[in-house]
């Protein structure tokens, strides 16, 4: 199961400025939130906590799966070539 610290060490892994989800958040968002809650907790302020929510969101679909009807598991893929080689496609 998806634990807190799992999630966090994902994020932060994350390479700033590179493609998003089909959330168009940046990386930089998620690794801001878990900063932010980390600050305001150290300072004895109330927070949210979004790593915890992602483990648990992961924590239930990997107990229930993902419901169909939704368009949770919705991507999109885009090629990107490297530079004057429009037949080779990049790794990143």
């Amino acid at each position: 199961m998806a634990k807190e610290q799992q999630v966090k060490e994902a994020i932060q892994a994350f390479k700033n400025r590179s493609a998003t989800g089909m959330d168009r958040c940046l990386y930089e968002l998620w690794k801001k939130l878990i900063l932010e809650h980390e600050n305001r907790t150290k300072k004895n302020k109330s927070s949210f906590n979004i790593s915890q929510m992602l483990a648990k969101v992961m924590q239930d679909i990997q107990t229930n799966g993902v419901d169909m009807h939704t368009h949770f598991m919705l991507g999109w893929m885009c090629p990107i070539y490297k530079k004057k080689d429009l037949t080779e496609i990049s790794n990143y």
